[in-house]
């Protein structure tokens, strides 16, 4: 086992709590070839029991289990724990109830919200901890790893205890092994079985442990769980041609050009190789790392585990102007002047432009180093001119596409493809994820009278003018 911490995971500790009680550490899978981890509890010296097995168990459920995801619940499961042992501490001069532990629990989602929670205890542990909160989006994943976890490790401990009632458990046994053994789904005697089922445990217990609860110990805290539009996290909606003129590469360009023609995640653009690109055609593929093993045979093992992938299907990306057209121009630029020729033994089409780390797959960065040059972008913006309320991130360019093709995008006299469609474009898991995106009739009526303000402006009419022109127009004639 390397005892070292990660370089993922000192990053993510430095926006998370601080380096505390609790070590996260790596070792290699044998069976999938996973950097997976164990937590370390340095005040006395052990393992924190089940991590290690659980994360290994999500290893090998699925292949959908990318690495970036096991680096995920490696990093969940550190803050969970950094928390509970921390709270602990705190409880007894808080409230000295008959049930610490339920209490301690409880109150860990408005911890990971301490930023807007209530919550006395839940902002003083955050306070020993040193975090400042978290996002509605990770706390809601935090809580799902843990959630997770926390069923599991539930069965694990019921399994035992049956296994022991049923006199099939030596305590002399390490439970590591026996816990291995559950893990693995490994198979019982015809006798052992029918002990099992006299003993009238669920049949689950047999297929992978016990099934403690159907329903989630956490749910998201209060504070965060109100459903607002993504229509705010849209960049804005008129300064998108800007924003390409402000790019300071034509990587940049090309990159963001993909991603507000065809709403692509980016994650999934950051990965397109350059057989995916048919520049005569100008078309576009994405398709699932795990779909093709064969094309990252050339790439070290440690670039291929951080492959990631949601649910797109492979296929063609639908691509709209104008920024198909400035995709395949920029391109063109990008690939003659500014991506390396020389010393590059991979595919991927983006690479970082960093001294440091040139000709380097871009998808390896941290999403740090993907913002940064949008963010430059809107410096530059601003500096003629154009003002902005928030700090926009690369994320903010799906959100864009989102908006307009749910509401602007023509579609013979109408405006908006249908909820269904741009969910299927997008890849959503929901219909409901779409509809988040939908832009109220307040705000398009809101967008239709200042255009007209505008305009009567611009052009110096009177509205008694524009109203005598108007009729004329429908064959109305003067009062």
């Amino acid at each position: 086992m390397r005892n070292e911490l990660t370089k993922t995971g000192k990053k993510r500790a430095a926006r998370g709590p601080r380096q505390g009680r609790i070590r996260k550490v790596t070792f290699d899978d044998e069976v999938t070839g996973r950097t997976l981890y164990a937590l370390l509890d340095d005040e006395n010296g052990c393992e924190v029991p089940f991590v290690r097995d659980y994360i290994r168990k999500r290893a090998r459920q699925s292949a959908k289990n990318s690495q970036n995801t096991l680096d995920s619940i490696g990093q969940d499961l550190k803050v969970f724990f950094e928390y509970f042992y921390t709270a602990i501490h705190l409880y007894e001069s808080f409230s000295p109830l008959q049930t610490p532990i339920a209490d301690v629990l409880g109150a860990y989602p408005q911890y990971l919200g301490s930023r807007v929670t209530t919550s006395k205890f839940a902002q003083a542990v955050a306070a020993q901890t040193g975090i400042n909160g978290y996002s509605k989006a990770s706390v809601r994943r935090m809580l799902s790893t843990v959630n997770g976890f926390l069923l599991d490790s539930a069965a694990y401990h019921s399994s035992l205890v049956n296994l022991s009632a049923a006199g099939l458990l030596d305590q002399q046994v390490a439970k590591d092994t026996i816990h291995n053994m559950l893990l693995d789904k490994k198979s019982l005697t015809q006798r052992e079985s029918r002990i099992l089922y006299e003993k009238s445990w669920l049949r689950g217990c047999i297929s992978g442990g016990a099934k403690i609860t159907n329903s989630s110990y956490f749910s998201l805290p209060a504070e965060l769980r109100a459903v607002g539009s993504r229509v705010n996290k849209a960049f804005p909606l008129t300064r998108v041609v800007d924003l390409l003129d402000a790019a300071q590469t034509a990587r940049d360009k090309c990159l963001w050009s993909l991603m507000l023609g065809t709403g692509i995640r980016s994650h999934e653009a950051l990965q397109v190789l350059l057989d995916d690109i048919d520049p005569r055609n100008e078309s576009v593929v994405a398709i699932n790392p795990n779909n093709r093993p064969r094309a990252y045979n050339h790439v070290p093992v440690e670039w291929r585990k951080k492959l990631a992938w949601k649910q797109r299907e492979d296929g063609e990306l639908h691509f709209i102007e104008p920024f198909r057209s400035v995709f395949f121009s920029s391109l063109e630029e990008y690939l003659s002047h500014e991506r390396p020729r020389e010393s590059i033994t991979h595919d991927f089409l983006f690479v970082s432009l960093s001294n440091n780390a040139r000709g380097r797959p871009w998808y390896l960065g941290d999403a740090t180093s993907h913002n940064i040059p949008i963010k430059e972008a809107q410096s530059v913006m601003e500096q003629k001119g154009i003002t902005f309320e928030r700090v926009y991130t690369l994320h903010s360019l799906r959100h864009w596409f989102a908006v307009f093709m749910l509401n602007y995008f023509k579609n013979g006299e109408q405006y908006g493809l249908n909820e269904n469609v741009v969910m299927n474009i997008m890849s959503n898991r929901s219909i409901e994820t779409t509809r988040l995106y939908a832009v109220r009739d307040r705000m398009i009526v809101n967008a239709m009278i200042e255009s007209f303000n505008s305009a009567m402006k611009s052009n110096h009419l009177s509205i008694d003018s524009y109203v005598s022109s108007a009729r004329s127009l429908v064959g109305v004639g003067r009062d």
